[in-house]
């Protein structure tokens, strides 16, 4: 955002900033998922989950700490990790859901 910006964001735009760009990136992911799924059927095996962990490992536990957007990965519990992970296979269980309805309308 500095880079948009040409300043560094306070703590409370930071605050705010934070869930709009976490929900716009997987917002396109989600659609990236659907999109790609329709030409290459493997990635919807197991219902998307792998999708989603995969999503997890690379955002999560790779991009972010090296954007220097979150602390390293060692920084957190285990707990953490799982929560996330759980958290993502969720979401790209519920795509794979929407994506189903979706292609069975169309």
């Amino acid at each position: 955002m500095q880079t948009i910006t040409h300043k560094p964001l306070t703590t409370q735009q930071k605050t705010k900033a934070g869930p709009i760009v976490h929900y716009a990136f997987g917002t396109v992911l989600g659609g990236l998922y659907g999109a790609v799924s329709e030409v290459a059927p493997k990635m919807r095996v197991a219902g998307g989950v792998p999708y989603g962990a995969a999503v997890f490992v690379a955002a999560d536990e790779i991009a972010l700490p090296a954007l220097k957007l979150t602390k390293s990965p060692g920084a957190y519990p285990v707990s953490t990790h799982l929560y996330a992970l759980a958290s993502h296979v969720v979401w790209s269980a519920t795509t794979e859901g929407v994506r189903r309805v979706v292609r069975r309308a169309i």
